[in-house]
């Protein structure tokens, strides 16, 4: 349960259904025009318990109207600009509600409600940097609202600031260890974390050692055996020092693949490796003692390839960790929500779809669920099913970026190439650096014969790391332009393209197969 002043409330219930999300609100943010307006304006007074009534009742669009016409007649009153945009908040209407939550941040600093609710509408807006900002705030008034705090991780995590999402989502945990919203935020944060390290690595030390176990690790993860053996082995032929757990790993390969013989010469080679030197690689002791966030804490601002293996790995265990803490838990949303977040991470889009239905059959209004199943929908590029959900959350979210680009996009790979233009357009519009809503607007330009258009939106996208099928389709834009310079000159590019690493090990995975050690 959630505490906040006088009121308690009960997060799962809040978002079972949209009349509850309004009485929520009210409680939560305290609906105080109506004292108000006895006091300042009698018969208006009337007006304000209808606009209260059609609010309890989920009629939003009605209490809007109403205090529309409250907020005309008593422009200074504050408290009427925060239910109206209370009222515009719960119709969807996000942008609106931030102008009027504005208003009263800036004429009450010190009134919590506002500053969380300008927050929650500008993460429903995509707008998660500028909500940082008025969570804090929120926070700074109210330090033990978990539900500022809640979002707050949560727009830092999507903002790519996990180590900052985790300290946020550990005081949850702490204060309220049954919030499984939060151990789950605190997984997906230390998986961020691991994810960011190995990223560097790849940059600083590609085809080391510490790259070829992560990915290793990785692969094995996902049962993919025969490219973990692969990579497993090639690491080891790197010869590295301060690197256990290896042969391990390659017992476990060995086991599940048939071959409880060969694990177990694997598991006496990794008895018969000497404990690393501490002084050395206090990193490496610290991972084998169970000191995982002592690792994270040590590796921080550390560029060594040594420091960003181990705090991928420890990143991991304490993902792991979470992830198990929420197991544990009765099922909930959350719990299928996050295996749908990490089958999207695996690109196994089609289990991830199952595990956004069954987390919404389980919260049925819940508008990021739904997002989050239409969204794999449309990476498992089932459009037809992705269509009709689109189209209903946009009526409840227009000014979603997200959205806009998943709907515009799904209309474009289902031929519907004109009324896809206006939604990428959009998209773009709200998210500027969006460069795959760029390269889709591009791809459907050129489609509607209109390849001058589709060049510099093509051009900036190119710059992506997946830029191959873009290039074509620039060089096709080009041809189309009359520009034969360039599109010999992007044909090039495109040829010269190498294939992937993974590819070309997964080739030799195949030819090699799993060896005795």
């Amino acid at each position: 349960m959630w505490k906040r002043q006088q009121h308690v409330w009960d997060a799962g219930k809040w978002r079972k259904n949209g009349r509850a999300s309004a009485i929520w609100l009210l409680s939560a943010v305290g609906l105080c025009a109506s004292g108000i307006l006895w006091a300042q304006a009698n018969d208006l007074a009337p007006k304000a318990q209808q606009a209260q009534r059609a609010m309890e009742t989920g009629d939003f669009k009605q209490a809007v109207a109403l205090y529309t016409e409250l907020v005309h007649d008593l422009p200074q009153n504050a408290g009427l600009h925060l239910n109206l945009g209370l009222a515009l908040h719960s119709d969807g209407r996000y942008r609106e509600a931030v102008n009027q939550f504005r208003i009263v941040t800036k004429r009450q600093p010190e009134n919590a409600s506002a500053w969380l609710m300008l927050g929650l509408s500008e993460v429903k807006l995509g707008q998660s940097q500028e909500a940082i900002a008025a969570l804090r705030r929120a926070l700074k008034i109210e330090p033990d609202n978990s539900l500022a705090q809640l979002q707050l991780g949560e727009a830092l995590l999507s903002t790519g600031r996990p180590r900052e999402a985790i300290e946020e989502f550990q005081k949850i945990t702490e204060r309220n260890p049954d919030n499984s919203r939060a151990w789950q935020g605190l997984g997906l944060s230390y998986a961020a974390l691991a994810r960011r390290a190995f990223r560097e690595i790849e940059k600083v030390a590609p085809g080391s050692a510490y790259h070829d176990a992560l990915l290793a690790e990785s692969l094995a993860g996902q049962d993919q055996y025969r490219l973990a053996f692969y990579f497993y082995r090639k690491a080891l032929a790197a010869k590295p020092a301060n690197l256990p757990g290896i042969h391990r790993a390659l017992a476990e390969i060995y086991r599940n693949t048939g071959h409880s013989d060969w694990a177990a010469i694997e598991e006496e080679r990794e008895r018969s490796l000497p404990p690393p030197d501490c002084a050395r690689s206090p990193l490496a002791c610290d991972f084998l003692a169970g000191r995982y966030a002592q690792v994270i804490s040590k590796a921080q601002n550390n560029s060594d390839p040594a420091a960003y293996y181990w705090q991928a790995r420890a990143g991991q265990q304490l993902a792991l960790r979470a992830f198990q803490r929420l197991a544990q838990m009765p099922e909930s949303a959350e719990i299928h929500e996050l295996m749908a977040e990490a089958d999207n991470i695996q690109g196994q889009y089609r289990s991830a779809v199952a595990e956004w239905k069954k987390a919404a059959a389980l919260s049925p209004v819940n508008r990021r669920l739904q997002e989050g199943l239409a969204r794999s929908l449309w990476l498992d590029h089932d459009y037809q099913e992705a269509l009709p959900l689109l189209t209903k959350l946009l009526l409840q979210n227009s000014e979603s970026a997200e959205l806009n680009f998943e709907m515009g996009d799904t209309l474009l790979r289902l031929g519907r190439v004109k009324d896809s233009i206006a939604y990428l357009q959009r998209a773009i519009a709200l998210s500027p650096g969006n460069l795959p809503a760029q390269a889709s607007l591009g791809l459907a330009y050129l489609r509607n014969g209109e390849a001058a258009q589709a060049i510099p939106l093509l051009k900036a996208a190119s710059s992506q790391s997946d830029a191959k099928p873009i290039l074509y389709e620039l060089a096709e834009a080009y041809r189309q332009t009359g520009q034969k310079a360039l599109a010999q000159e992007t044909m090039q590019r495109f040829a010269e393209i190498s294939t992937p690493s993974v590819e070309r090990a997964q080739q030799l995975a195949r030819q090699q197969g799993i060896t005795p050690p």
